[in-house]
């Protein structure tokens, strides 16, 4: 769920780019199986909580919102 410039900045290895924005327009295409595991996440893990729950209501049913986001993510990391 991260922007375009949040993207190019730095991503999770093998995240797919899927802005908030788009994500009912492309979601069902790039996933089209409902209980194949999705982990949303953003910058700080606020636009990632509320997409996946529009995930959910359409029909998603493994879908999960990464705690605190990237920035958690790479401080996890140690990088």
């Amino acid at each position: 769920m991260r922007e375009d410039d949040e993207w190019r900045a730095g991503r999770a290895e093998q995240a797919v780019h899927l802005g908030k924005g788009i994500l009912e327009r492309d979601l069902e295409k790039e996933y089209p199986d409902p209980n194949r595991e999705i982990i949303m996440y953003c910058g700080g893990g606020y636009r990632s909580v509320l997409t996946a729950a529009v995930a959910q209501k359409m029909g998603y049913r493994n879908v999960f919102s990464l705690i605190g986001g990237y920035k958690a993510m790479v401080q996890a990391s140690g990088r």
